[in-house]
């Protein structure tokens, strides 16, 4: 049978005086696909008797009468009435302003990840007079959210979403809505429409005002709530730094907490940092945030001082794109001054040091005179492989007392991986009896990648069927400077991708490739030779110190001198695809596997303990 689209529920309890106004004003709004749900939650006004005499014959109208159960109670009652998609919030002693319906329906239908959407309002007395704009947060957050409720009226959300919940609670009788919204916002996004759809009536007589002496306990256990969900308890607690304002209320570390703040944050891009640390958070608190953030962290929270860690990545953030000599200086003074006052204060720092000098960096001796000073500076300098160490230390000095080493793990469980062979070719229009050759990642200059056409334009000379698969956005076009210029016939063989590949079509590339090449022309540690071994492909990378840890003596690759520039990673590649003729290639792709198998990631705690 037909359904509407959009339930309205409204929960009353001696809403006699008020509820024609609100469900007029649903009945009011511009979309006819609608229906208004209404729990009695046992009123003694005559709600009831109302609600029969005006709405009777009103099909879009239905109501419950139940025993009084609280407004959690009562709000469930109303919404498991309802048939509906998409599920709208109205109090009885409210009204709709006109359009209100369509424009959140429109927000939940062109916006899948969104699960709930919400408007402002504003504040009416009890003549229905407008009295006042009320609060409204312009942009959601989760953080703010945490603080205090900041999605109010008029709410729309998915009754999947409802149904994923533990429903309105019906234990509290205040908090409730607080409480719903908050297990919302851990399902999907939250959406913010910055218009005035909602009337609230203030009369002294609310729900939310009469069971005011409520509140303050009850929205700090659903925070505390919201805490464990999230598995923050072990280190966060409710604080109120006023008593005489308990219902401003912020958080605290709890004194036995350890915390790292990392920066950059690269992890909405790369599960590298999520992998990382993985094991770390069991025991830690690890979160995103630049020098500033860790200052604030030493400065506000009751930890000590020792127990909190910056942890630094990349240098290459701390440069502005297109910024000049003076404002690099001046990006690094300040970044200085802040770490030295982290440090003044107490606080650790520890340096993955990714590179010797950042890739493609317009200022290399800037950086390497930061490098310098931070190396001078950490308590601990971590490192994936102990064979970079002197690699570094040919740039700057590194105090081996402060060395330490821990490995990069494997990216296996970190991207959807069910696609076979076969399947991969077929999507992506390559035959099954043809030579890949893959590279993936962002297409930059120093990542080698005009090498790597060269070396496959002469293996293509020979083996016909050879096909280059770049895959990922490019910097620059690593076609156009070839020389001799690259023809129709060369440029036939190369899929080039042209954009960033989502993580669910990763697999695509990795299951259609026969080799993997990573010809960095600068490489100090490779997670791209990682995640292709990961998807059991055999890889062709520089010989530096990291890469021979990982691939010397395995046979499911090939190491090349990188100096020896297209012609040496020609020549690697050349035997990966001899070895494909020799019936070899499937033991090679398992040993690729099965050395990434090996390769879990350490627990980084060693590298934080102080």
């Amino acid at each position: 049978h037909e359904v509407s689209k959009v339930s309205v529920y409204i929960p009353a309890y001696n809403a006699s005086k008020y509820i024609e106004r609100a469900v007029e004003s649903v009945l009011a709004q511009d979309v006819a696909d609608l229906e208004v749900c209404i729990a009695n939650d046992g009123s003694r006004d005559g709600t009831l008797a109302l609600l029969e005499r005006l709405y009777a014959g009103e099909p879009r109208v239905r109501w419950l009468d139940n025993p009084n159960g609280g407004i959690g109670f009562a709000s469930n009652s109303a919404i498991r009435m309802s048939r509906s998609l998409y599920i709208g919030q109205l109090d009885s002693d409210d009204c709709l302003k006109p359009g209100a319906v369509r424009r959140l329906m429109t927000v939940l239908d062109e916006n899948p990840s969104v699960v709930c959407a919400y408007g402002s309002c504003e504040r009416i007395d009890a003549a229905g007079n407008y009295t006042q704009d009320e609060y409204a947060w312009p942009v959601f957050s989760r953080e703010k959210m945490m603080i205090t409720s900041i999605a109010h009226h008029f709410r729309m959300f998915r009754r999947q979403t409802w149904e994923r919940t533990t429903r309105f609670r019906e234990d509290i009788v205040n908090g409730v809505d607080y409480d719903i919204f908050l297990k919302m916002s851990e399902l999907g996004e939250f959406r913010h429409v910055e218009e005035k759809l909602y009337q609230r009536r203030w009369h002294g007589e609310n729900t939310s005002h009469v069971n005011e002496h409520h509140q303050t306990t009850n929205t700090h256990r659903v925070q505390r709530e919201a805490l464990a969900r999230q598995g923050l308890s072990r280190f966060w607690d409710v604080h109120v730094p006023d008593p005489q304002k308990p219902r401003n209320v912020t958080y605290q570390l709890r004194p036995d907490t350890r915390m790292v703040v990392f920066w950059p944050d690269y992890s909405r891009s790369n599960p590298y940092q999520k992998l990382l640390y993985g094991k770390l958070r069991q025991s830690a608190e690890v979160v995103a945030g630049d020098i500033s953030a860790a200052l604030r962290v030493l400065e506000t929270q009751a930890a000590p001082p020792e127990a909190v860690t910056f942890h630094l990545h990349w240098l290459n953030f701390l440069f502005k794109p297109g910024a000049d000599e003076p404002s690099a200086r001046a990006a690094v003074e300040e970044f200085l001054t802040k770490l030295k006052k982290f440090l003044h204060k107490g606080g650790q720092l520890v340096w993955t040091i990714h590179n010797t000098v950042s890739h493609d960096t317009p200022f290399p001796e800037l950086e390497r005179d930061l490098s310098r000073q931070l190396a001078a500076l950490a308590h601990r300098l971590h490192f994936h492989s102990g064979a970079s160490v002197p690699e570094v230390a040919a740039t700057f000095d590194v105090p081996v007392e402060k060395v330490r080493v821990s490995r990069h793990g494997s990216y296996i469980g970190a991207y959807p991986d069910f696609v076979g062979r076969d399947e991969a070719r077929r999507v992506l229009g390559i035959g099954a009896d043809e030579d890949v050759i893959l590279f993936s990642g962002q297409i930059r200059p120093y990542k080698g990648v005009d090498d790597l056409v060269t070396a496959f334009r002469a293996i293509l000379a020979d083996r016909p069927k050879a096909r280059l698969v770049l895959a990922g956005r490019p910097d620059f076009d690593a076609l156009a400077g070839q020389d001799p210029a690259i023809t129709e016939a060369e440029r036939s063989r190369i899929l080039s991708v042209g954009r960033f590949v989502e993580d669910g079509e990763l697999q695509l590339f990795f299951r259609a490739a026969d080799v993997a090449a990573y010809p960095y022309q600068k490489i100090l540690t490779s997670g791209s030779m990682l995640l292709a071994l990961s998807f059991g492909v055999p890889t062709v990378v520089p010989n530096v110190g990291m890469t021979r840890d990982v691939l010397d003596g395995r046979d499911a690759g090939r190491l090349y001198d990188a100096a020896g520039g297209a012609p040496a990673l020609e020549a690697a590649l050349r035997e990966v695809l001899a070895a494909k003729d020799e019936g070899l290639l499937p033991q090679m792709a398992e040993r690729a596997r099965r050395l990434a198998q090996e390769m879990d990631w350490p627990d980084f705690g060693a590298m934080v303990t102080v």
